[in-house]
């Protein structure tokens, strides 16, 4: 199994919806298989969402290119980025920004700030409270996410190394 290393830059925050098969995954599914709406469309919660006021500095866990940095209000998530990393073809997303402060194409460090956390778009529908959404996606040499639920692998899985020093 492919090992991946990203700085631990969330953990001080609290997990208010884990990854994978939540009541609330389960009925958005039910949501969009009724609607057609994208939000949740594979039945998981593909993320871990972390509860954060609202201003919360958001730094990036890992190396990389600004491939999104968008208003993805369309997709219900909010103000987005994505970072992706070319070394180990990963990318980290972030959603329901308030504030982002990164461009496509720039090269972001790890622990660099690049938002502030928000209460937008998808954010609503979970307790009405403010979270970070943050996922760990699998890419490939193009930076197009690849494999089962679009990419988005558990940020607690066994193959995610979280580092506490910038090496």
């Amino acid at each position: 199994m492919k090992k991946y290393y990203l700085q631990n830059v969330f953990k001080n925050y609290k997990i208010t919806q884990v990854y994978g098969w939540t009541p609330f995954a389960l009925e958005m599914k039910k949501r969009y298989e009724e609607t057609g709406k994208q939000l949740y469309r594979y039945g998981i919660h593909t993320g871990i969402d972390l509860g954060v006021p609202v201003g919360t500095e958001i730094l990036c866990p890992l190396n990389g290119i600004v491939v999104v940095d968008d208003d993805a209000n369309n997709s219900g998530r909010g103000i987005a980025v994505s970072i992706w990393d070319t070394e180990q073809l990963l990318a980290f997303r972030g959603y329901h920004l308030k504030e982002n402060f990164v461009n496509g194409s720039e090269i972001i460090k790890a622990r660099q700030r690049i938002g502030l956390s928000g209460k937008t778009a998808g954010s609503l529908t979970i307790g009405n409270e403010p979270h970070l959404h943050y996922e760990i996606v699998r890419t490939d040499k193009s930076g197009r996410a690849i494999g089962r639920y679009n990419g988005a692998i558990d940020p607690h899985g066994k193959n995610i190394i979280w580092l506490d020093k910038v090496s």
